[in-house]
């Protein structure tokens, strides 16, 4: 468990990361630089996972502004996990319903490669026969 003043330290630099633009390289840096024996492993987890967050939120704000209205979970990686096979198996989704595990965009956990596919309007809605 980590105190108050280590998760005010991680919130700091993932800020940081963010407004600065940071790889997950530098700011794993800035963690295990500034935790007392926080090991470069787990820094890089808790970089690559705040990353992909910051990423799947960023793709379905974007999807939203596109005209998308729904969304499927899509399984990736060699280790897939109980959770994210279920996200996947609910197919389309509306794009603001939360997935059955409650997330609403990945990661799903820690080192999680899956990703999300947004309807395009274009092809989905019916744009074509003017609908």
């Amino acid at each position: 468990m980590l105190d108050e003043s280590t998760m005010d330290y991680i919130t700091g630099v993932l800020t940081r990361a963010e407004f600065d633009g940071l790889s997950v390289y530098e700011t794993k840096g800035l963690l295990v630089d500034g935790i007392k024996g926080l090991s470069e492993v787990r820094a890089e987890m808790i970089a690559e996972t705040e990353v992909a967050a910051a990423v799947g939120n960023m793709e379905m704000e974007t999807a939203k502004r596109n005209g998308s209205t729904k969304k499927r979970w899509m399984v990736g990686g060699s280790n897939i996990c109980e959770e994210c096979m279920a996200n996947a198996r609910q197919g389309w989704i509306p794009m603001n319903a939360d997935y059955q595990s409650g997330v609403q965009h990945e990661p799903q956990h820690p080192r999680c490669k899956c990703v999300q596919e947004y309807s395009d309007p274009m092809f989905t809605d019916n744009y074509w026969l003017g609908n």
